[in-house]
C-alpha cells in the first residue's frame, strides 16, 4: 500500500512541476544557470527520442506513444505488485520507473499526445535532451536496477525452491533489461554539439526540441544537424520558437557587455569572438552585434560600412532591421555628410535610403534627400518602400502643417511594417502628435519604444524623456518622475 501511495505521490509531483513550467516558462527563451550547465527551457514534445515521429499523424503517435507505453506500464505494475521475490531496492526502482512512465502517459492522454519537458543539462559541448521530472524518475529507477545487478541481487536468494528462484530471477532480468534498453534509447543523446532549438512541428500545436548543431540560420530557414540518427533538418524560420547557440567565450562576454551598455568592452570582445569563430552564420551574428554597438555609440560611418557588408554577404540576414537610419535631426560630421551625399547617387536602394535619412531634415540638403525618397516610393521591395514612406514623414514635419488626417495616414502606413521595424517610425509618430499638441497620444507613442524595442538606446532614451515631459505637462507628475529615473537607470551607457 505504501508503494502504491509513493507512486501516486510522485505522479502528482511530476504533474505539478509541468503546470509550473507551463505557467512560468511558456513563451520564455531558455534560462541558463551555472555557466549554462543547467537550462530551463519549455518544450512540448509530440514525438519520442530526439522528437522522432513528431510530425507523424496524431492517430499514429497516439497509438504508438499511448498504446505501447500503456502495455509496458501495465506489465511493470503487475510484476511490481505481484512478484514475491524481488528486493526492496528493486521495488523502489520499478516504482520510480512506473511513476515516471505514468506521468508522461498522463501528458499524452490529456494533452493531445504532447509531453511537457523543461530541463536540460550540459557540460562544454555535450548536452542532454530536454527532459522532465518523470524522465528523472525513470532514469534513477534504471540506475538503481543497474546497481542491483552489480550487487548480484543477493536478496533474491531465499529459501524458496531453485525453480522458483530461477523463474523470478529470469523474469526480473528480462523486464529490467527491456526497461534499461528502451529507456537508454529514449533518453540518450550522443550528439556532441551543445546547441538547442525549439520549433513548431508541422500543423500540430506541439513544440519540438532538438539538440545538435546549427549549420545555417537566416530569415528563410534554419538548417540543423542531429548526429543520432545522423540527419540534417531544414526548418522554416517562421516555425522557430527559440534557440540556444553555442557561442565562444568572447562572444558570450560581448553579448553580456552589450546588455550592460558597456560598448567599448563589447566591441573588444566581439572582435576577439570573430577571430575565433569558424561558422559563417555565427560570424554574421557577431557582425550584427557590432552594428548594434556602433549604432548605440552613434558611430554612423562604421555602422553603415559593417551593415552593408553584412547584407551583401547574406541578403537573407535575420538582422536586416539594424538599418543605420536616422529618426531625428542629428548633427553630422563632415565625413558623414560626404558619405550621405554620395549615397544619394548610389545605384543601391538601401544606400540611398540610409543617406536620405541622414539628410532629410537638413536645411541645406533636405530638398535633395526628399526628392530621392519620392523616387523610391515605387521601389519593388516592400520593406524599402514602407521605410521610405516613414522617412518622408520626417520631411513633412519640417515643411508642412501636420493635421489629424496626416497622423491617421501615418498610423495606417505604420501597420505595413513588421514590429521589429516600427521603433523609429513610432518615434516620428510621437513627434507628430506632439506637434499638434495631443500630449497623451504623443507620450503613448514614445513609450512604445521604452516598452517594446530598446535596441537603439539613444532613441529609446530620448523617447522616454520626451514622454516624461509630456506626462508632466498634463499633470501626471509621479509617472513623469518614474520615467526619468527609468531613463537614467536603463539607458545610460556604462562607458
Amino acid at each position: 500500500m505504501r508503494l502504491l501511495f509513493g507512486v501516486l505521490l510522485l505522479v502528482i509531483v511530476d504533474q505539478i512541476s509541468k503546470i509550473w513550467a507551463r505557467f512560468l516558462l511558456l513563451e520564455s527563451p531558455p534560462i541558463s544557470y551555472l555557466s549554462d550547465t543547467f537550462r530551463l527551457v519549455y518544450a512540448e514534445n509530440t514525438g519520442a527520442f530526439l522528437s522522432l515521429g513528431a510530425e507523424a499523424p496524431m492517430y499514429i503517435r497516439f497509438a504508438v506513444m499511448v498504446g505501447l507505453n500503456s502495455v509496458m506500464l501495465i506489465g511493470i505494475g503487475v510484476y511490481l505488485f505481484k512478484a514475491r521475490k524481488i528486493s526492496h531496492l528493486e521495488q523502489i526502482a520499478f516504482a520510480l520507473v512506473l511513476a515516471g512512465g505514468l506521468g508522461n502517459l498522463l501528458d499524452r492522454i490529456f494533452r493531445q499526445g504532447i509531453v511537457i519537458d523543461f530541463l536540460n543539462l550540459g557540460i562544454g559541448s555535450v548536452r542532454t535532451g530536454i527532459f522532465n521530472l518523470a524522465d528523472v524518475m525513470i532514469s534513477v529507477g534504471i540506475l538503481m536496477l543497474g546497481w542491483g545487478w552489480c550487487l548480484g541481487r543477493s536478496d533474491l536468494k531465499s529459501k524458496s525452491s531453485a525453480t522458483e528462484k530461477t523463474g523470478e530471477s529470469i523474469a526480473t532480468k528480462v523486464i529490467s533489461g527491456l526497461i534499461v534498453g528502451i529507456t537508454t534509447l529514449y533518453f540518450a543523446d550522443p550528439c556532441n554539439a551543445a546547441e538547442t532549438i525549439i520549433y513548431k512541428a508541422g500543423q500540430t500545436s506541439g513544440q519540438v526540441v532538438l539538440n545538435g548543431q546549427i549549420i545555417e540560420y537566416n530569415r528563410r530557414e534554419l538548417i540543423f544537424r542531429v548526429q543520432f540518427p545522423d540527419t540534417v533538418r531544414r526548418l522554416s524560420a517562421d516555425n522557430i520558437i527559440a534557440y540556444a547557440p553555442e557561442r565562444n567565450q568572447p562572444h558570450q562576454k560581448a553579448v553580456q557587455a552589450l546588455k550592460d551598455l558597456q560598448y567599448t568592452e563589447a566591441l573588444s570582445k566581439f572582435a576577439s569572438a570573430q577571430s575565433q569563430e569558424t561558422r559563417p552564420w555565427l560570424q554574421r551574428e557577431i557582425q550584427a552585434g557590432q552594428i548594434e554597438v556602433l549604432i548605440n555609440q552613434q558611430n554612423w560611418l562604421e555602422a553603415v560600412e559593417k551593415y552593408l557588408t553584412l547584407i551583401t554577404s547574406d541578403p537573407l540576414t535575420r538582422h536586416q532591421e539594424l538599418f543605420p537610419l536616422h529618426w531625428s535631426d542629428e548633427k553630422l560630421t563632415n565625413e558623414e555628410k560626404i558619405w550621405a551625399l554620395g549615397a544619394l547617387q548610389s545605384d543601391k536602394a538601401i544606400e540611398r535610403l540610409i543617406g536620405a535619412s541622414w539628410l532629410v531634415e537638413s536645411t541645406e540638403y533636405g530638398t535633395r534627400a526628399e526628392s530621392v525618397l519620392r523616387e523610391m516610393m515605387t521601389n519593388p521591395v516592400p520593406l524599402i518602400r514602407h521605410l521610405t514612406k516613414t522617412q518622408i514623414w520626417r520631411r513633412e514635419l519640417v515643411t508642412d502643417e501636420i493635421t489629424d488626417g496626416d497622423l491617421e495616414r501615418w498610423e495606417r502606413q505604420l501597420l505595413d511594417l513588421q514590429e521589429e521595424y516600427r521603433s523609429g517610425p513610432m518615434f516620428v509618430l510621437g513627434l507628430g502628435y506632439e506637434r499638434i499638441v495631443q500630449k497623451e497620444l504623443a507620450a503613448a507613442r514614445f513609450l512604445w519604444l521604452t516598452m517594446m524595442d530598446t535596441r537603439n538606446i539613444p532613441l529609446a532614451r530620448d523617447a522616454t524623456l520626451r514622454a516624461a515631459d509630456l506626462l508632466e505637462a498634463v499633470g501626471q507628475i509621479s509617472q513623469s518622475v518614474q520615467l526619468r529615473a527609468e531613463a537614467e537607470a536603463r539607458f545610460t551607457p556604462s562607458d
